[in-house]
């Protein structure tokens, strides 16, 4: 029997080797990875990768490049085009 591909997608799949996460993202820009079960909490919502941990991660870290907030980066972007 084979074993399916991992694949990101939107929606939660069985996870054999265990839980199964999803990419989140708030009004901020920022991102975090969170149990798909689980219902999100407020300001947050799916970023459409759902997966193992490692590989929610490893999305995230091509993502996020810049960690500051949002709201921090157009304030630097604002101040330097002065």
């Amino acid at each position: 029997m084979n074993d399916p591909e991992p694949a990101l997608s939107g929606e939660p799949a069985p996870a054999p080797g265990g839980p199964v996460f999803e990419v989140v993202i708030n009004h901020e820009r920022q991102y975090a990875i969170w149990p798909a079960e689980r219902p999100l909490p407020p300001k947050w919502s799916k970023a459409g990768i759902v997966g193992p941990r490692d590989e929610c991660l490893t999305y995230v870290r091509q993502i996020w490049q810049d960690m500051r907030p949002l709201s921090v980066r157009e304030q630097h972007k604002a101040r330097t085009a002065r």
